[in-house]
């Protein structure tokens, strides 16, 4: 289901939400659906307290990030569009991605700590 969310219940729920401006991550989300949007972001619920902001409006963490989001979201293209991949393998290796984006995000506020 895709419901109408209030940003402040979407921050009490996460203790990470990552900012990612519209059309950024349109790959790397490919096969995800939004749990739901806010005002201005769709937002997708990574794993049980992290979820991704991104839309006209995203909100969240969005410091240092965008080069390697750039990397991997051309990654995630190439990978989307190459017709000789099974479709289950894909999702696999889309999730690795968006897994090792979450880290990578994850390392770069440890160290602003």
């Amino acid at each position: 289901m895709y419901y109408q969310l209030n940003k402040k219940d979407v921050e009490l729920k996460n203790s990470l939400i990552i900012a990612i401006p519209y059309c950024k991550a349109q790959y790397l989300l490919y096969y995800r659906n939004p749990i739901g949007y806010t005002d201005g972001a769709d937002i997708y619920q990574i794993d049980s307290n992290t979820a991704i902001s991104t839309g006209y409006a995203p909100f969240g963490y969005d410091k240092y990030f965008h080069e390697y989001l750039k990397t991997i979201e051309l990654e995630s293209e190439k990978l989307v569009l190459d017709n000789s991949i099974n479709i289950e393998v894909k999702i696999n290796l889309l999730n690795n991605k968006l897994k090792d984006f979450v880290d990578y995000v994850k390392m770069l506020i440890e160290k602003d700590k």
